[in-house]
């Protein structure tokens, strides 16, 4: 009986890690290169100066294809990788802001759209937002970190 019991448990635990894998593969399925990021910028630093307007943006050279900061509130600055989530080992793979729009568009390979304000894919065929870094503010400096 014990036998029995062990034998169920161990196909109900294959039969659910089956199913939960998908066979069907989608470009969009491959994860962003994990590249370490930790960078410390001071607001006051003319490189940095559009920061203290909300809504607006600065590139930053780090992360795996460059990172957009984010001026969302005075109090909250955001850090996105431009690596675009879908078939990202293309080298044109790469978002550029729209500045009027708040929004960072994939036009050199997929025609992807991420909102930048809302954190959401606006246009496929991306079904995954940017990738997202840990980033503090304390009102002088910014910390950018994953």
């Amino acid at each position: 009986m014990n036998n029995t019991r062990i034998f169920l448990l161990i196909h109900t635990v294959l039969l659910v890690s089956i199913l939960s894998c998908s066979k069907e593969e989608t470009a969009d399925s491959n994860l962003i290169p994990y590249v370490q990021v930790k960078e410390r910028l001071n607001i006051n630093d003319p490189l940095y100066s559009k920061l203290n307007n909300i809504n607006s943006w600065v590139y930053l050279n780090a992360g795996s294809r460059g990172i957009i900061l984010f001026r969302e509130s005075n109090e909250t600055i955001r850090a996105f990788d431009r690596h675009c989530t879908y078939d990202p080992e293309q080298v044109c793979s790469t978002v550029d802001m729209d500045a009027g729009l708040l929004q960072a568009n994939d036009f050199d390979c997929c025609g992807s759209i991420f909102g930048i304000a809302t954190r959401v894919v606006l246009k496929g065929p991306a079904s995954r937002p940017l990738v997202e870094y840990d980033c503090t503010f304390d009102g002088t400096f910014i910390v950018i970190s994953n």
